[in-house]
């Protein structure tokens, strides 16, 4: 038991997840489910399967790439052991603790499958024969991000050849398999999508006073036409939503005014997303992004006729999409209104 403790501290200590507590993107969970080894004896009433839980801890990279570490009681089992022709049946608790990268790769904008292929220090703490090894584990599970701070997940995890029992006796090679269902907790990830994009807005709500200042000052001279300079707006939008936000209709509201007191002014309204998610999905959603925009603009005055709506998904980044800022810079509306002149008598 001794060489289980110091094997596990060691592993921790030369993972990522020895750091991690203050990194936005460390996330810890639960999971339970169903534990079977498979070939533990021969009679019926040896016991096979148990209930099992265990607890969860990981960092995510991003670009679908995680460390993720598990630790788990897997049940009480029992087997049968040979040792110099005798057979005996043994009973002992089996956990492990396991150390493994994790790929993700994304269905829908909210919704992915993830494989692992890592380490798992597993332990039979029997009394007379007490075993403890390093295996290889699989794990291929599906995944769901319910809210900006919880992940559901089910997973199927299999060790292959876990040699339960002592060296001497003839120890037993058995697969272990495991299913389960889990949650995980993402600290730090519900604020990151719009603290980057408000700043953008009042940049460029100030561009566009400056542009207003500029149509009044000409009016004022009374020239026979005055030439509106074409301006840019843009709202943006939180993970995986089509929902404009009060602090995205605040942003909006100088492009409004613009098309309310200009009948001539025209709106060209092109929906964005980041790349997490299926090409297909992403262009859906864009264009729902976009229209919820144009909605907004029709619920104020605004004709259909005077709007153009597309998507363009997330073929057209302004940032990486390799960090969550930049992926928050990326989910956005882009609201321009062409340049018009205005006849003067």
């Amino acid at each position: 038991m001794k060489k289980t403790v110091s094997i596990i501290a060691l592993l921790v200590a030369l993972s990522p997840l020895a750091n991690a507590q203050d990194e936005s993107n460390f996330y810890l969970g639960a999971r339970v489910g169903a534990s079977l080894l498979d070939n533990t004896c021969s009679t019926t009433d040896c016991t096979s399967k148990a209930v099992a839980g265990g607890i969860i801890a990981g960092y995510d990279f991003a670009n679908g790439f995680s460390i993720e570490s598990t630790y788990d009681y897997l049940g009480d089992f029992e087997i049968r052991e040979s040792n110099a022709g005798v057979s005996e049946l043994k009973k002992g608790d089996l956990t492990t603790f396991t150390l493994a990268p994790k790929l993700n790769f994304g269905i829908t904008e909210n919704t992915g499958i993830y494989g692992k292929v890592g380490a798992v220090l597993w332990d039979w703490n029997n009394n007379k024969t007490p075993s403890s090894e390093v295996s290889l584990l699989t794990a291929l599970g599906l995944e769901h991000r319910a809210s900006d701070l919880v992940n559901l997940r089910l997973e199927y995890q299999y060790t292959p050849e876990m040699a339960l029992g002592a060296a001497n006796a003839n120890p037993l090679a058995t697969n272990h398999h495991y299913i389960s269902a889990g949650i995980t907790f993402h600290f730090g990830r519900a604020s990151s999508s719009v603290s980057t994009p408000v700043e953008d807005d009042a940049y460029l709500n100030e561009e566009i006073y400056d542009d207003t200042a500029v149509v009044e000052e000409s009016l004022a001279v009374e020239t026979e036409q005055v030439i509106v300079n074409e301006v840019t707006q843009e709202a943006s939008f939180m993970f995986g939503s089509e929902e404009l936000s009060a602090q995205s209709q605040t942003s909006l509201e100088p492009m409004l005014k613009r098309l309310q007191d200009n009948t001539t002014a025209t709106a060209v309204i092109i929906g964005n997303t980041d790349n997490t998610g299926t090409e297909s999905f992403n262009e859906k959603l864009s264009v729902k992004r976009a229209q919820t925009v144009a909605d907004y603009f029709n619920n104020n005055g605004i004709t259909t006729e005077r709007m153009t709506v597309t998507g363009r998904g997330s073929t057209d980044p302004v940032a990486t999409n390799d960090t969550k800022e930049g992926r928050a810079l990326n989910r956005r509306v882009v609201v321009t209104s062409p340049e018009f002149v205005i006849e003067q008598e």
